[in-house]
């Protein structure tokens, strides 16, 4: 697949982050990868990639976004720069979207609290979903595919454990779905899957970074972030891949249905996806076209009382 120039990120900037987590200041660094007009929208866009998704995986994202006329940025956070525990990765998924949000809107010109979309794939889903919840007046439309943190039970249920059932769901159920959607159709994105993914998969689990992650995640419920936002009045949208086998719609949706939220739940072609192959970007492209559709909505003229009449 090509990609068209007017829609790939411009040079990826960093900018510096320096917090203090229980008496310790850390000097942190965020990289960025813009679409070139992202600055110019009036609601900008940020959008957060799934486990291991950088360098390769995210300039792709704002490509596809790009294409369905949705100019955001990607947002690469730096989850090794602190420990893999539960304080850190909670502080991590709340606050650096804040800093992200603050240095754009200073950027462009806006108010430092102006709202922005929030956008997500699988881990970034929860970042998206925690930052929201966690300030919903900073953010606008929420849309999210791959969705962890809604099917909690199914794992904790799971006759192999739970972190034993996702590691079978994600390494092998997930990727021989991968490569029957993606090795002849986009090859090459199938090798930057393996090489970006799964090589970050596999640093973290010999650092003793995996399990630790893995433990957080999934005794996660993002349920009360969800129940806020909706509470709030916001756009959300859940996207799920119809053969996704890590966050199946079938159980995503009876967690949704305790709160009267299924209506949320798009279920699109394809599995768990990554933005490094055609099938996730092919998601990634069914969320994008839908925050515009809302916002195109959102612009439609009011009827006019004397023809409702």
């Amino acid at each position: 697949m090509s990609f068209s120039p007017e829609h790939m990120p411009s040079e990826p900037e960093t900018f510096p982050w320096v917090v203090e987590v229980d008496g310790r200041v850390h000097d942190l660094s965020i990289t960025l990868y813009e679409h070139p007009d992202a600055s110019s929208r009036d609601t900008l866009a940020q959008y957060y990639g799934g486990l291991g998704e950088r360098g390769l995986a995210l300039p792709k994202a704002v490509h596809e976004l790009g294409v369905n006329d949705l100019q955001a940025t990607a947002v690469e956070l730096p989850f090794r720069e602190l420990p893999a525990e539960a304080k850190y990765i909670e502080f991590m998924a709340t606050e650096a979207p804040q800093a992200v949000a603050a240095h754009l809107n200073e950027r462009a010109g806006k108010p430092g609290d102006a709202p922005a979309h929030r956008l997500g794939n699988s881990q970034g889903s929860g970042v998206a979903l925690i930052s929201a919840g966690a300030a919903p007046e900073g953010v606008d439309i929420v849309a999210v595919m791959g969705v962890l943190g809604l099917n909690k039970e199914a794992f904790q249920n799971h006759p192999l454990g739970a972190k034993a059932g996702f590691l079978y769901r994600f390494a092998v159920k997930n990727a021989l779905l991968r490569m029957e959607q993606n090795l002849l159709v986009d090859p090459k994105g199938n090798f930057d899957a393996i090489r970006e993914v799964g090589g970050y998969v596999l640093a973290e689990m010999l650092s003793g970074r995996l399990n630790p992650t893995l433990d957080y995640a999934l005794d996660k419920s993002l349920v009360p972030q969800l129940s806020t936002l909706i509470a709030e009045g916001h756009d959300v949208g859940l996207f799920l891949g119809k053969r996704d086998p890590n966050f199946r719609p079938k159980e995503v949706g009876a967690t949704l249905d305790t709160i009267g939220a299924r209506s949320l739940l798009h279920v699109v072609p394809g599995s768990h996806g990554t933005t490094n192959n055609w099938g996730g970007r092919r998601q990634l492209g069914h969320v994008g076209r839908w925050v515009r559709q809302v916002e195109d909505d959102r612009n439609l003229p009011e009827p006019d009382e004397a023809q409702v009449a």
